[in-house]
């Protein structure tokens, strides 16, 4: 059951919405998996997504759906087939449809038929989405965030989302809510929040140790690599913050305008962090240069600190 688990779970993945880049990538365009064959157990399980046929027979249980890879496949619903959708809480037989795109995770029996443990209905359009700006306004549980280009979308912040201030550059993700309806928070992030994450990785780094050139180079340049998003993310940020400050209402420009001054701040604190990671990672490599030196075979160290043979 637990192998089962883990395919189910691989299915579900297949077929939710992905977020790149602050564009919504349905998973409109994913080839019907090769059947999986799991090690201890009789049945094979079987991924399948694609388009629900006309010639289906949805009321009584049969479903025919159109793939790329394994063409039509016919597959069996039963009593025991479980049904789901992303955002809704209930979902029934009766709420897939024909023309519909379904993923289905299915039993492939000795017969050659497929019969459906789990059924989901991928949305056509995405119910999720990106959004990345400055926070113009909160109040009562309500933010409202605005681009570089000036636009807004104003967002509920439910109960265990943390929102931002006025000012901070906040990347959030939100669900899609029915017309009239705002969108809905499900995770939030603030500038400032990933440099010093950005900064506890670049601290890591340096404090490994490294006994070859090789894992110097690397780190080196994993380092530089981070050193870069730092002062990357603050420069965007400061650069956005300007954009918007020109269109930002009245009220929000007070906050704007610190937060300006603040990634002056933020700069020299990323170059501190940058210099002390360079600091401690030199050290390192000192030491460790140190400890195989000492540890060289046939060689002592005297009292004196002089090395000699015994």
């Amino acid at each position: 059951m637990k192998k089962l688990g883990i395919i189910t779970s691989v299915l579900v993945g297949v077929a939710m919405l992905a977020v790149s880049g602050g564009s919504v990538m349905a998973a409109s365009n994913v080839e019907t998996a090769p059947y999986l064959a799991v090690a201890q157990v009789e049945q094979l399980y079987q991924g399948i997504v694609g388009t629900v046929g006309a010639d289906s027979d949805i009321a009584g249980g049969i479903l025919k759906v159109t793939t790329k890879s394994l063409g039509e496949v016919e597959v069996v619903l039963n009593e025991a087939t479980i049904y789901s959708a992303p955002g809704q809480a209930e979902v029934a037989k009766e709420d897939i449809a024909v023309g519909g795109r379904v993923a289905i995770l299915a039993t492939l029996g000795e017969d050659g038929k497929y019969v459906a443990l789990r059924v989901m209905a991928v949305p056509k359009t995405p119910t999720r989405q990106h959004v990345s700006g400055v926070v113009v306004s909160v109040e009562n549980k309500v933010m409202t965030v605005m681009n570089a280009a000036g636009e807004t979308i104003t967002i509920e912040l439910p109960d265990g989302v943390k929102g931002g201030v006025v000012g901070d550059f906040i990347s959030t993700s939100v669900r899609k809510a029915a017309s009239g309806e705002k969108p809905v928070a499900t995770g939030t992030q603030t500038a400032a929040e990933v440099q010093t994450r950005l900064q506890t990785q670049l601290n890591a780094v340096a404090g490994q140790q490294v006994a070859t050139q090789a894992e110097v180079q690397t780190r080196e340049q994993t380092m530089t690599k981070l050193g870069e998003k730092l002062e990357g993310l603050v420069l965007q940020n400061k650069g956005v913050l300007e954009k918007v400050m020109a269109k930002a209402p009245e009220s929000a420009k007070a906050g704007i305008q610190a937060a300006i001054g603040n990634c002056e701040q933020r700069m020299e604190q990323a170059r501190q962090a940058i210099q002390n990671a360079q600091q401690k990672a030199g050290g390192t490599q000192q030491s460790t240069q140190s400890g195989q030196a000492t540890n060289t075979p046939g060689s002592t160290t005297t009292p004196g600190g002089q090395g000699g043979k015994p």
